[in-house]
């Protein structure tokens, strides 16, 4: 691998695709988000992009985050819960996201600036995989 991609590969630690729409003359950002396990750095640099869009009225993030919001006890799950607080953010998903057979997680997660855009939400098992898939169905109205 030539070092110019091995510099990379060190600063790039989770992927992440905002995408800016309009909906019904409302506006709104879109982000999915993939955080590795054992990626720490992720929450410096999510709340230096957030910061950058933070101006926005209407954001709907999604992706599976890898921190644990069921629990209180790993750092994960609690800078990640400081980072919501912090940012003004509300995560709408509630119920397990992952389900092994020792274990339920909140992993995956439906993050959003205005907890009242969110019509519908919740949790699917297509029984593929161990991970659920989330959804949520958005109301934007058309600006009178």
């Amino acid at each position: 691998m030539p070092d110019v991609l091995k510099k990379w590969e060190k600063i790039i630690s989770f992927e992440s695709i905002l995408v800016d729409l309009t909906f019904h003359s409302q506006k709104v950002i879109i982000g999915l988000y993939y955080r590795p396990p054992n990626c720490n750095e992720f929450y410096d640099l999510f709340d230096q992009q957030f910061n950058s869009i933070s101006h926005r009225k209407n954001i709907i993030l999604i992706g599976d985050f890898n921190s644990d919001l069921s629990a209180n006890t790993t750092s994960n799950s609690v800078e990640m819960k400081k980072l919501l607080i912090q940012q003004q953010l509300h995560n709408v998903i509630k119920e397990p996201t992952r389900i092994i057979s020792t274990t339920k997680t909140l992993l995956d997660l439906c993050i959003t600036s205005k907890k009242e855009i969110i019509l519908k939400c919740g949790v699917y098992d297509p029984g593929i995989a161990d991970h659920r898939l989330i959804f949520a169905i958005t109301k934007l109205r058309k600006k009178i």
